[in-house]
């Protein structure tokens, strides 16, 4: 290849598109358990927007999937003659990457880049390295779960942690949120975050 591009994400598929349009030969290494996190935004923003989607839970939670399926996003890139392969991996040496299951092959490339989108750091959380927990950008693996708990916290007060808990509560479940700060969405005027914590 030309170029290998490694991440997820808007900036690691719109230098893949720049790239095939320039007639380099391109592949682009994804792992599709982890959702762009302003793809995930957009888009239940735009679900919640619609109330006619959530009188069925269960057809709710397959049109959720359906949208944020990664594999449907990728089918663009591959028509642009980018070469997309599913996985994780490592580099072998300063020329190869190796990929894992399902693909398992040896990329080499003249150049490499790595364009992952900077993910929010974990809050540093006393026994959170013991439980299991899951990220927004992991919200398809959550409703691929055959039973959902009844109760579900997300810890956070951003737009993103909000919009993935409304969400959740849409589909029935009890949401409690856990924000760090005395409001949610904390860089906004306080008046209009605490009109949105009352509406949710």
């Amino acid at each position: 290849y030309d170029l290998v591009i490694i991440g997820n994400g808007e900036k690691a598929a719109l230098l893949a598109m720049r790239a095939a349009q320039l007639k380099a030969r391109v592949a682009l290494v994804i792992n599709p358990n982890i959702l762009d996190l302003e793809y995930v935004q957009t888009c239940l923003g735009q679900l919640l927007s619609d109330r006619t989607i959530w009188k069925q839970p269960r057809a709710a939670i397959a049109h959720i999937q359906r949208q944020l399926d990664p594999y449907d996003r990728l089918e663009l890139l591959q028509t642009s003659g980018v070469d997309v392969i599913l996985g994780t991996g490592k580099f072998s040496d300063h020329s190869t990457f190796t990929t894992s299951k399902p693909s398992q092959r040896k990329l080499q490339a003249r150049a490499f880049a790595i364009a992952v989108d900077r993910s929010p750091p974990l809050r540093q959380i006393m026994g959170l390295s013991e439980i299991d927990y899951l990220t927004c950008g992991q919200l398809l693996q959550l409703l691929q779960l055959e039973r959902l708990p009844k109760k579900l916290a997300v810890i956070g007060g951003s737009a993103i942690d909000c919009i993935v808990a409304q969400t959740l509560c849409r589909l029935g479940y009890d949401v409690t949120i856990f924000a760090d700060s005395p409001h949610i969405l904390a860089p906004l005027d306080v008046e209009i975050a605490r009109i949105l914590q009352a509406q949710l």
